[in-house]
């Protein structure tokens, strides 16, 4: 019983570790632009968040107009 508890424990101090150094990295600049409308638009994942943002963005442009 002893060896799996120190097992789970050693398997949550690893995670939470990379977790937190991974925090620290530095999000690369690629990162940040935008994608090509025509591209990005091309899939079919309804959950992505830059979808949602582009399908915000051209709502506002047609409540402003």
């Amino acid at each position: 019983m002893l060896p799996a508890i120190i097992t789970l424990a050693v398997v949550v101090v690893l995670f939470f570790t990379t977790y937190f150094l991974n925090r620290r990295t530095d999000v690369p600049l690629e990162a940040h632009e935008m994608p090509d409308r025509d591209t990005c638009m091309g899939c079919d994942n309804h959950g992505c968040r830059i979808k949602q943002e582009l399908e915000s963005l051209d709502e506002s442009a047609e409540e402003a107009y």
